[in-house]
């Protein structure tokens, strides 16, 4: 705590300790112009008198004021809402919340920020009520690092880099919030930050653009080749596909393109259109030899921006245009869009079908796998051929398990229980039985618990009660629609547990003997 004090004692010489005059009015006369009163009194023989909060006046008005209106201070000129003294005010405060930017008090290459929220509150005596003003954030921003601490009730928290925010959300339903424009001017001058292209944002207090810039500078170059679209990605998460080179110096190297293609970009006077995948594309059409105009892969990138993902996938083992070209061949091949109404179910599909054949080792390098003449069919083979291999290796598990299990094996009177024998086995109990045995297939297979089934010996097949058991204890024992032992299932479970899982006591259960039913 005491490391954080000196700290938080460090970064507080940036500032000047105390709120400034210049600050006091803004908050006064911009963030709360609009809480200025005249308070006036009943009349009496007809004179009426007014208190104006703002100019501290009292003066004889012309007796026509009424609560409720709007009227000017004949004193200051001011346009206030007046309101009779006689009205409550218990709920009678005006709350906002400013931004105000000042050159660092230490460092004349940094600039700093104040949040600050402001409040003029008349619950109490309306003739003396000032502006108050309490700081709640503290912004530095300096090249390469910028610092920002918050108050949360008598406590300083600090957050760096990206996750500096700002605080104007918090405000947003019950104060008037501004940020001073003109104290960004004044700070920013002579400054790194002057060159920031800051003005080209509508930001709420631009506090989140200033702590991004300190840290990729780059933004300013993106700004004037008119990208501003990755700038605003950046700071609130949206979508650069990988595309941008951040810690880049010029704007080739940032978006990461050989001369040709920077030539090409930069002939296009209107590159609002051109999206952060059709930068991406280009970058990979460079090194995939694709060779694909601008406006191709435009095109491509509009047709696939919500499935980058999935054309990665198939990315790995072609290029751009033979991809686009492969999808657009297999969804307008469809006569009636009976299996795909979207291309981007085509690519779906695909991705899916080439994650299948990974799966059953398949050469991808081999153009007739990766690229089948009738998608849908090859994606349901392979769905098929992947069920089958799950099922394989699972059955396998279960037959392994069923050996291991064989000391459970136990008979006595008319019935039997043993170890469940394959996947099959426990989807058909679940439906015969209708509970959720089919549920605990993958646990029993990786002997997490063992599953058994109790049969009639008359029956072998056919599903009767299947019991779980853990760590040699059984859990449950259930029968048609989850249905508990009948009394003659719960004397052979009885007898079950004596013989195979009592280890202190074992009873020797002969052949003949036989249970009521």
């Amino acid at each position: 705590m005491a490391k954080e004090s000196a700290e938080f004692r460090l970064f507080s010489q940036h500032f000047d300790p105390e709120i400034s005059k210049e600050i006091r009015d803004y908050a006064t006369n911009v963030v709360l112009i609009d809480s200025r009163y005249l308070f006036i009194n009943p009349k009496v023989k007809g004179i009426q008198f007014a208190h104006c909060t703002h100019c501290k006046s009292n003066h004889m008005t012309d007796g026509a004021l009424k609560h409720g209106m709007i009227a000017k201070c004949v004193q200051c000129r001011s346009e206030c809402h007046v309101r009779a003294t006689g009205v409550s005010r218990s709920k009678l405060k005006n709350n906002g919340y400013l931004v105000y930017y000042e050159k660092s008090a230490i460092d004349p290459q940094a600039i700093v920020a104040r949040g600050i929220y402001v409040c003029r509150d008349y619950t109490g005596d309306f003739r003396t009520v000032e502006t108050r003003c309490e700081t709640t954030a503290m912004f530095l921003f300096r090249m390469n690092g910028s610092i920002m601490y918050e108050k949360h009730w008598a406590s300083w928290y600090k957050r760096e880099g990206e996750d500096i925010r700002s605080e104007f959300p918090q405000y947003a339903s019950w104060a008037i919030r501004e940020c001073s424009k003109e104290s960004i001017e004044k700070a920013v001058k002579g400054t790194p930050f002057q060159y920031s292209e800051w003005k080209a944002y509508d930001e709420y207090d631009w506090t989140k653009y200033f702590a991004l810039y300190s840290k990729h500078p780059c933004i300013e170059l993106l700004t004037k080749m008119k990208m501003k679209y990755f700038v605003s990605a950046k700071l609130y998460g949206g979508l650069t596909f990988g595309a941008i080179d951040w810690k880049a110096t010029n704007i080739r190297d940032v978006l990461k393109l050989d001369g040709q293609q920077f030539r090409e970009l930069t002939s296009i006077k209107d590159r609002s259109g051109i999206s952060a995948l059709t930068i991406r594309l280009m970058q990979i059409s460079k090194k995939d030899n694709s060779k694909l105009s601008l406006d191709e892969l435009n095109e491509i990138a509009k047709r696939f921006e919500h499935r980058f993902s999935d054309l990665k996938k198939a990315l790995k083992y072609t290029n751009i245009r033979r991809a686009n070209a492969y999808l657009l061949r297999q969804f307008t091949k469809q006569p009636r869009k009976e299996h795909f109404h979207r291309l981007e179910e085509v690519l779906i599909h695909w991705k899916d079908y080439i994650a299948d054949c990974e799966n059953l080792g398949m050469d991808l390098s081999d153009e007739r796998i990766l690229f089948p003449g009738y998608l849908h069919a090859a994606h349901q083979n392979t769905i098929g051929l992947v069920k089958a291999k799950a099922s394989e290796l699972l059955n396998q598990k279960i037959a392994d398990r069923k050996q291991r299990l064989e000391r459970y094996a136990f008979e006595l009177g008319p019935l039997t229980i043993r170890a469940a024998a394959s996947s099959d086995e426990l989807v058909e109990e679940g439906k015969k039985l209708q509970h959720c045995v089919g549920n605990y297939i993958d646990r029993y297979a990786n002997g997490k618990t063992d599953i058994l089934v109790i049969r009639r010996k008359l029956e072998p097949d056919k599903p009767f009660f299947t019991m779980e058991i853990q760590k040699g204890e059984i859990i449950q024992t259930r029968g048609f629609r989850n249905c508990a032992t009948t009394d003659e299932v719960k004397l052979f479970v009885a007898a079950f547990e004596n013989a195979r899982l009592n280890k202190q006591t074992r009873i020797t259960v002969k052949a003949q003997q036989g249970i009521a039913i």
